[in-house]
C-alpha cells in the first residue's frame, strides 16, 4: 500500500514538473515575441524596399531572432504571430539559413496567408506574409450563398416542371397554346438542369479537406463506371443519331475516388460530345492507363476548337459559339465541373482539337497501383 502511494505521488510530480516546464516555455516564447527587434544594419536599398510595402515583413538574423521589421509589421502582429508559430514557417526558416534558398506557400483554406522566404547577405532571411483571410471569407459566403440558394430552388424548379407537363397535355393539338406550353416544359426542363449542374458545380469545387481525404480512401473500377455513363447517354445518342461506342481497357483499371464522382463528371463531357457531333457520326469513349493516371478519353468528330479558345471553354457558361442557344447546348458548365472533379480527384481534363476534325477531352485521376488494386481497394498508400 505505502509502495502505491509514493508511486502516485512520484507520477503526480513528475506530471507538474512537466506541466510548469511547459508553461515556462509558452511564457518565454510569449515574452520573445514581445521584444522589439535587435535592430542589425540592412542596406539601404532592401530597407528602402520593405519600409514602402503594405505587407508585414520580418528579418531573421543568423540565431533566427528577429532583427528588422518594416511599419506594417505593426499593424499585423497577430498575423506575423500566427504565421510564425507554425511547424511549416520553422521548417522553411530553417532550411533557409542551411541552404540558401528562399521558400513559398501559397494560401489555401486551411492556411490563408501567402508566405515567402527570402535569404539576404549577412546571412539573413527576410519573411514577407499576405493575409488572404478576407478573400476566403468573402469567397466561402458566396459560395455558401449560392450553393443554398440553388438547393432552395431545386423545389419550385421541378414542380414548375411538372405543372408545365401538365398543362402541355391539356391543351389542343396544333393551338397555340400547344406551343407556348412546349415552350414551357423546355424551359423548366432547362432550369432544372440549370439548378442541378450549379449544386454539383458549388460541391466538387468547394469540398472540404475531410472530403478529399475520404475521397482518396476510395477506389472504383473504371471500365464499369464508362459502361454505366455510356448506357445512360445511349438514348440522347439514338435521338440525335450518333453511334455511341466504348472502348475498353484490356486489363482491369481502377482509380482512387468515387464511381458516382467519375460518372457524373464524364458524363458531362459525354453529353457534351453527342451534341456537338454531327449526326450519323461516331462518338468514342476510350479508357486507359498512363503512368500513374488512368484515364477516359471522349472523342467526337464535330466542328472543333480554336487552339486560342482551348482552355477558354473550361469557364463557366462559355460556348465557342455565342449563336448556338442554351437549350440546344445545355446549361455551360459541364467542362467546368469535369475539370473540377478531375482536380479534385488528383488529375485534370485537358482536350485536344482541330477546328473541322473534332476534340477529344481526356479526364485523368490518379490510378490505383496494379499490385493493390489486385489484392484490395483500400487507402491509398
Amino acid at each position: 500500500m505505502h509502495s502505491q502511494v509514493m508511486a502516485i505521488l512520484i507520477a503526480a510530480g513528475i506530471f507538474l514538473s512537466l506541466l510548469a516546464t511547459a508553461g515556462l516555455v509558452i511564457l518565454l516564447m510569449r515574452r520573445l515575441e514581445r521584444v522589439p527587434p535587435t535592430r542589425e544594419k540592412l542596406d539601404p536599398t532592401t530597407e528602402a524596399l520593405l519600409a514602402t510595402i503594405p505587407m508585414p515583413a520580418v528579418v531573421f538574423g543568423e540565431s533566427m531572432r528577429r532583427t528588422y521589421v518594416n511599419p506594417a509589421y505593426e499593424a499585423s502582429q497577430g498575423l506575423v504571430r500566427r504565421v510564425t508559430r507554425q511547424e511549416w514557417f520553422q521548417r522553411a526558416l530553417m532550411e533557409s539559413f542551411l541552404t540558401g534558398a528562399g521558400a513559398s506557400r501559397p494560401a489555401s483554406v486551411e492556411f490563408p496567408e501567402d508566405i515567402y522566404l527570402m535569404p539576404l547577405p549577412g546571412p539573413k532571411v527576410v519573411a514577407i506574409i499576405i493575409d488572404q483571410m478576407e478573400r476566403y471569407q468573402t469567397a466561402a459566403l458566396r459560395e455558401d450563398f449560392i450553393a443554398n440558394a440553388s438547393h432552395e430552388l431545386n423545389t419550385p424548379a421541378a414542380a414548375i416542371s411538372l405543372l408545365a407537363e401538365a398543362l402541355a397535355k391539356t391543351v389542343k393539338k396544333g393551338s397555340r397554346s400547344e406551343v407556348f406550353a412546349n415552350s414551357l416544359v423546355e424551359e423548366a426542363d432547362r432550369l432544372t438542369s440549370l439548378t442541378r449542374d450549379i449544386v454539383r458545380l458549388s460541391e466538387v469545387q468547394h469540398a472540404s479537406h475531410a472530403e478529399d481525404s475520404d475521397a482518396r480512401k476510395n477506389s472504383f473500377e473504371v471500365d464499369e463506371a464508362a459502361r454505366e455513363v455510356v448506357a445512360s447517354h445511349q438514348a440522347l445518342a439514338d435521338q440525335v443519331g450518333v453511334n455511341l461506342v466504348h472502348i475498353p481497357t484490356v486489363d482491369p483499371l481502377f482509380a482512387w475516388g468515387t464511381a458516382q464522382q467519375f460518372e457524373v463528371a464524364l458524363g458531362n463531357l459525354v453529353e457534351n460530345a453527342i451534341r456537338y457531333a454531327p449526326p450519323q457520326s461516331e462518338v468514342t469513349v476510350e479508357t486507359g492507363r498512363r503512368g500513374d493516371f488512368a484515364t477516359a478519353a471522349v472523342t467526337d468528330t464535330g466542328e472543333g476548337i480554336p487552339k486560342e479558345m482551348q482552355q477558354q471553354v473550361f469557364q463557366r457558361f462559355y460556348r465557342v459559339d455565342p449563336a448556338r442557344n442554351r437549350s440546344a447546348g445545355g446549361t455551360g458548365l459541364g467542362l467546368s465541373i469535369a475539370r473540377n472533379t478531375a482536380r479534385r480527384m488528383g488529375g485534370d481534363v485537358t482536350v485536344e482539337s482541330e477546328p473541322g476534325a473534332g476534340s477529344t477531352f481526356t479526364f485523368s485521376m490518379r490510378a490505383v497501383p496494379v499490385a493493390s488494386s489486385e489484392t484490395n481497394q483500400g487507402e491509398l498508400p
